[in-house]
C-alpha cells in the first residue's frame, strides 16, 4: 500500500496573483521547475530555470534567505507541489506552487519569454 510521507497541503498561488505580483516587481523568485526541452514552448519572465530531479541540489546555492518568497511552476501545476514540498522541507517558509503551472499562464495571456538556445 502507498502512503505519503506528508498529507499538508502546499500554498499555491493564482496566476492572476503572480502576474499582480510580478507587474509590482515584488521580490520574489519565480522557479521553473520544467526539464529544459520544455522551455521552447516559453518560459514567464524572470524565471529561473531548475528542472526538478536538481532542486535538492541546486536550489540551496542559489537561495539563501529561508523566508523568501518562492513561488514553483511546472507545466500543469504537479511537478511544482513536488518541488515545493522538497524546498519546503529544506527549511523556506514562503513557497508557493503555481496552481495549474504555465497553461494557467498561456491560458490568461500573460506575457512569456523564450530562452536562447545554448551552443
Amino acid at each position: 500500500m502507498f502512503f505519503r510521507r506528508n498529507k499538508t497541503p502546499i500554498p499555491e498561488m493564482d496566476v492572476i496573483t503572480l502576474n499582480g505580483k510580478l507587474k509590482a516587481e515584488a521580490r520574489l523568485i519565480l522557479v521553473d521547475v520544467r526539464e529544459p526541452e520544455e522551455h521552447a514552448d516559453g518560459i514567464i519572465l524572470g524565471a529561473k530555470m531548475i528542472p526538478m530531479r536538481q532542486i535538492k541540489s541546486v536550489f540551496p546555492t542559489l537561495v539563501h534567505d529561508k523566508n523568501q518568497e518562492i513561488v514553483v511552476y511546472c507545466r500543469s501545476g504537479h511537478r511544482s507541489q513536488i518541488s515545493a514540498r522538497e524546498i519546503l522541507e529544506m527549511g523556506y517558509t514562503n513557497v508557493f506552487s503555481l496552481r495549474g503551472g504555465i497553461l494557467s499562464w498561456f491560458r490568461e495571456g500573460y506575457q512569456i519569454e523564450f530562452p536562447k538556445k545554448s551552443i
